[in-house]
């Protein structure tokens, strides 16, 4: 017997929230055997998961297709839930209701926005490469509320935590766009990262897009000169209240042991400037200065449902072949768009350079092709201790790596 399932509201599988506030409604026919033929198809939308407040029905719609079916009710207003079914006629004879899929809507307008862009102070990476900035903020929550959600963008690129915790697995957020015109923020649903009492955001801002290098002349500061963080988080009561904790001035700002972080040429990451801790409640940062509070973003914010960039697959190098000059060329058997892994060993102040290639010439890493990039991340070792690294805020395209370091590599991956 044939079932409807694989709801999907709006054009992203597993995107949190919907992008529009009328989102298209997709399914797909389960079992059932051969020569299926979808008649018809009805579509409910409620605001409670039960289907008894405010049911809205489509109507029996004759139709075979089962892609983008028009939303049947009124628009979604920011953060509104509903929730939807649908049922199918097959070869004449009507479906089950299938199971129950949640239309969850975003921050819809700029003005929806209560927290403030914040920046470094007199920020020396609007002249050129600079230490990232990282922020933090202190809470206490007196409840973790029935549901939490995150909202975080960025002019640059953004990694995000709470109460140490990376509040997602995705990298180089929020999007490459017309920043201008649009800029893209990121929604998490961060309940059970949260606690009662003491608790801490932390971020960490790189140039990304928005002000590194970019175009084959590298020019840099293309769609602005200031790096800037914004996110609010908020907390939902059961008695229909929000608290919202947000960027202001409120906030602290320092920098750590990310020295330069760039699309093209790579990371350089000192650990002797890492302050340990500071993403862990307790953490003393009265030596830490106030941050920059920004003009509001004119931009349009829109929600970001496309799929993230994250890690997919790790690859082990199939070959390694030592160079004269000591260093190790790994070869990981198929060019890929990515970052390299490592896990060292050494002590306080080794250093440790990857250097990236997508082919060799005579043996060597051939360059040439990368004009000025450098696609080289470097790394300062702070102590004995075996450390896992890979580089942050930046991604290469490569077949081949290059190690050079007097420390002993342990693991390599891909």
């Amino acid at each position: 017997m044939s079932t409807v399932g694989n709801i999907r509201i709006g054009r992203s599988a597993d995107a949190l929230v919907v992008a529009q506030s009328r989102p298209v409604i997709s399914w797909q026919i389960l079992g059932g055997g051969n020569d299926l033929r979808q008649d018809a198809y009805e579509i409910e939308v409620a605001s409670d998961a039960a289907f008894s407040k405010n049911v809205v029905s489509s109507g029996q719609i004759k139709s075979s297709s089962v892609t983008q079916a028009a939303w049947p009710d009124s628009a979604l207003k920011s953060r509104e839930i509903r929730y939807v079914r649908v049922k199918a006629q097959i070869n004449g004879t009507w479906t089950a209701w299938s199971a129950v899929a949640t239309a969850e809507a975003p921050l819809f307008a700029n003005k929806e926005w209560t927290s403030k862009p914040i920046a470094l102070p007199n920020d020396p990476g609007k002249k050129g490469k600079a230490p990232s900035a990282i922020f933090r903020k202190e809470f206490d929550l007196a409840s973790t509320g029935v549901r939490t959600r995150l909202y975080v963008t960025a002019q640059g690129l953004f990694d995000i935590q709470i109460n140490g915790k990376a509040v997602s697995d995705e990298l180089l957020n929020p999007a490459w766009t017309s920043y201008k015109q649009r800029i893209a923020f990121r929604t998490f649903d961060v309940s059970s990262l949260l606690t009662k009492g003491k608790n801490v955001i932390s971020m960490v801002i790189a140039d990304g897009w928005y002000r590194g290098q970019l175009t084959w002349e590298q020019y840099r500061n293309v769609f602005g000169d200031t790096a800037a963080a914004q996110c609010q988080l908020e907390i939902h009561e059961s008695n229909g209240s929000i608290t919202k904790i947000g960027t202001d001035d409120s906030w602290k700002v320092s920098t750590g042991e990310i020295q330069s972080a760039d699309i093209y040429d790579g990371v350089t990451i000192d650990f002797n400037k890492e302050q340990k801790g500071w993403r862990q409640t307790g953490f003393d940062d009265s030596k830490w200065g106030k941050v920059e509070v920004c003009p509001v973003i004119r931009a349009k914010l829109f929600p970001m449902t496309s799929p993230p960039v994250r890690v997919t697959e790790s690859i082990k190098a199939i070959s390694e072949t030592k160079t004269s000059r000591g260093s190790v060329i790994y070869d990981f058997g198929q060019n890929m768009a990515g970052l390299v892994r490592i896990k060292v060993k050494g002590k306080a102040g080794d250093k440790v350079t990857i250097t990236h290639a997508e082919v060799l010439k005579e043996g060597e890493l051939h360059r040439a092709l990368l004009r000025t990039a450098k696609a080289e991340d470097n790394y300062t070792l702070a102590d004995s201790n075996e450390i896992e690294i890979s580089p942050l805020f930046t991604f290469h395209g490569f077949r081949y790596a290059e190690i050079t370091t007097s420390a002993q590599i342990t693991s390599v991956i891909a």
